[in-house]
């Protein structure tokens, strides 16, 4: 199936029912079934082909779930981009990428035009809520540009077309689009509504970045379970608080920084939360000590994990809510494959690691990406015969459950004990006093890494020392595990997806190593 069958069922079965709110108005599915293909109609009459790209430059808005849709219908490669890059850097997506049209939101128009000269090409420039006449020459403000179409042409996509081209997070400093094609979309549309990420006919609430495979693979899913979407541009946790009751939100995806943020808020509000129904949370590790305090703030709220990536999708594992009611080891797990995924944790020599044995994990699904954009080395490097290489370390048990303990380039070697850092953050996290916290390796002259904990606090006028925390980790994990040293900062660096950016943390100790080498 391709994607474009999935807005048109739902607008023929349920065309009064509320396909997206934003800004308190409802845009009913057989609303948003014509502007979609007015839009579609729309990029066609400018020129747009089958499997020309379209970059978007925006916060989650009404006008991103309409494109998302209209490139579907027109044949069109959706690009989203991150609106946290530099000039330089959405320039180099832009040419990688060639996009036929561009489109910003108006708050976006100096970042997405600054791109535009710097990458030197012409394209169209479409601006979303121009508040001023625009004067760039090649620019047109979004409702003249719909109002310009003609009815679109139908266009025939198989399952194997791609659909978007999803920029991975950079965490690790070198940006790669992953191909998502229609049908791996689809199938990850389905994987949402069976493991109940969405619901059938549920309100979803949209707050991971649109740019982001977590945001962007539940508006293809909502369309799928004929539901609402609810889209929030930021993220604000009084906002997002308010969203859920006021909105009636049934379904929610967050990333722990956002649960982290908006657990701190209903503890200084002494709230508690009657929604969403179901919360699912990802994209990067939660301490066990957070997402306790989570489901005391939301005792009504069934939690769930999903694992996965950009490259899968978003999806590859599930723990279920029952496992999160049971309170018991398996709360630390990331759960097991989703309906439509087969995993596997393999060695360096490409043999089957043994149950508890930590190994690579390696994804095989209907949701993996086809490759990455004009890297075919690189893609070469991830995918084989079927399998996805995540790059992660974890380990399964008798029960097929995966427990992700590092990045495989993340594990720190320390007097030759592997050491995952995963293991250490949960330690620390532990601590009462401790809000956010990431342990890297940095140099050491005798055992050539020592472990190094960065440490935000909860309440800094608590006096919490480097010797109380190391101390507090000897408690839980094995001494040659716990942090030689630790530093106090007052915010981690972290990426649009929520992730804590390692490679920022470690780039002053590396480099002076670097220097000294040399």
């Amino acid at each position: 199936m391709n994607l474009a069958q999935a807005l048109g069922r739902s607008a023929s079965l349920f065309p009064q029912r509320a396909a997206v709110e934003f800004g308190g108005k409802a845009v009913t599915y057989a609303e948003l079934h014509d502007r979609v293909r007015r839009l579609a109609g729309a990029l066609q009459a400018d020129g747009v082909n089958p499997d020309d790209r379209i970059a978007v430059f925006a916060p989650n808005c009404v006008a991103y779930v309409e494109l998302f849709h209209a490139c579907a219908y027109a044949g069109a490669v959706i690009v989203p981009v991150n609106c946290r890059l530099s000039v330089q850097e959405a320039a180099e997506i832009l040419s990688e990428t060639e996009p036929r049209v561009v489109f910003c939101d108006a708050v976006m128009a100096p970042l997405a035009q600054d791109a535009l000269r710097t990458w030197g090409k012409a394209a169209r420039l479409v601006v979303i809520n121009a508040t001023s006449p625009i004067a760039e020459g090649q620019a047109i403000d979004y409702t003249s540009f719909l109002a310009g179409g003609h009815p679109y042409l139908e266009v025939k996509r198989l399952g194997a077309d791609i659909a978007g081209i999803f920029y991975t997070g950079g965490t690790t400093g070198r940006q790669r689009g992953a191909m998502i094609s229609h049908g791996a979309l689809y199938a990850a549309a389905l994987t949402m509504l069976v493991e109940r990420v969405v619901g059938r006919g549920g309100r979803f609430l949209a707050v991971a970045p649109m740019f982001h495979m977590a945001g962007a693979a539940p508006v293809f899913a909502t369309a799928v379970a004929e539901g609402t979407i609810i889209p929030l541009p930021a993220f604000d946790p009084a906002v997002v608080a308010a969203t859920l009751e006021r909105s009636n939100v049934t379904d929610a995806v967050l990333v722990p920084t956002m649960i982290r943020a908006l657990t701190d808020h209903l503890r200084k509000t002494r709230r508690r939360l009657q929604r969403p129904d179901r919360l699912t949370y990802g994209a990067s590790p939660i301490s066990e000590s957070l997402l306790r305090e989570a489901m005391q703030r939301m005792p009504r709220t069934a939690f769930s994990q999903a694992y996965g990536s950009t490259e899968t999708s978003a999806m590859g594992t599930v723990l279920a809510p029952e496992f999160h009611r049971k309170h018991d080891a398996r709360l630390r797990s990331a759960g097991r494959p989703v309906v439509c995924a087969d995993l596997r944790v393999m060695r360096e020599d490409g043999s089957a690691a043994a149950i508890g044995e930590v190994g690579e994990v390696q994804l095989r699904s209907p949701t993996v990406m086809s490759g990455y954009w004009r890297l075919p080395d690189e893609t070469a490097k991830v995918l084989a015969d079927g399998w996805y290489r995540t790059g992660d370390a974890g380990r399964l048990d008798a029960e097929g459950f995966l427990y992700v303990v590092d990045r495989v380039k993340d594990m720190i070697v320390s007097g030759g004990e592997n050491i995952y850092s995963a293991e250490v953050e949960n330690a620390l996290a532990s601590h009462p006093n401790v809000a956010a916290c990431a342990v890297i390796g940095i140099p050491d002259p005798k055992w050539g890494e020592a472990v190094h904990a960065v440490v935000v606090l909860k309440d800094p006028r608590k006096r919490t020392t480097e010797n109380e925390l190391i101390q507090h980790c000897r408690g839980a994990i094995a001494g040659f595990k716990c942090p030689k040293s630790v530093e106090f900062r007052t915010a981690l660096p972290i990426s649009a997806a929520g992730k804590i950016l390692k490679r920022e943390l470690r780039e002053s100790f590396w480099r002076s190593q670097s220097r000294a080498v040399n």
